[in-house]
């Protein structure tokens, strides 16, 4: 272990500490510009805690433990990406963070988001079949993509969540990472790689941990 390990050990498990609350936020935030700063959090504390668990593990019997955190980030899909995400995102205006906004639907018909009033009123649809149908009058309030107020049933419409939009990631050696889980639903993408990355990290600082008893 390096000289001063134990505040190092130390430093890397309130990174953990951040990186978990940062995660927190990321999954029950209700502020769209929380949910960028959570996701920036995230990837940074994560990024942060492997530096310091390398850092306090490089030196005497536990180097060869050390040296293995990079090589296994990079055989891990999910591990890489964040790391890389982490690399880019210090490099992105706050605006530029790609997040869906919270929305309102009515079916296909209607998609509206942050503070607005809509009157539905004597509208036709057109279906496959070529048959033209009257759709439902109604007037909608809704407040921060959610519905406030409206004159049928707010069972007829869906609220759809904010998240984080992940897309391919272009490092600045050139590679490009693709979303590592695109099997999962657009809106989960992001809190399933912190808890990915949350596990991981909390593992290998156990195992840090060991190495220095």
């Amino acid at each position: 272990m390096r000289l001063g390990w134990e505040k190092i050990l130390r430093n890397a498990e309130v990174e953990i500490e951040y990186h978990n609350d940062f995660l927190e936020e990321l999954q029950n935030t209700k502020e769209t510009a929380k949910l960028r700063r959570a996701w920036s959090g995230l990837l940074g504390h994560y990024v942060n805690s492997v530096s310091a668990m390398r850092r306090a593990t490089d030196a005497g019997p536990s180097k060869k433990w050390s040296d293995k955190l990079y090589p296994d980030q990079k055989r891990d899909p999910i591990l890489q990406y964040a790391k890389v995400a982490r690399d880019a995102d210090v490099h992105v205006f706050e605006e530029e963070r790609r997040v869906v906004h919270r929305a309102v639907t009515f079916g296909s018909i209607l998609s509206v988001s942050g503070n607005v009033n809509v009157i539905f009123d004597r509208n036709t649809l057109i279906g496959n079949d070529g048959i033209s149908r009257r759709l439902p009058d109604f007037s909608l309030k809704v407040e921060d993509g959610r519905v406030a107020k409206s004159s049928i049933p707010k069972a007829a419409f869906q609220e759809k969540c904010h998240y984080i939009e992940l897309r391919s990631i272009k490092s600045r050696d050139g590679a490009v990472y693709q979303v590592p889980n695109p099997h999962v639903l657009p809106e989960l993408q992001a809190i399933e790689i912190g808890r990915h990355t949350g596990r991981w990290i909390q593992a290998r600082f156990r195992e840090a941990c060991d190495l220095a008893r």
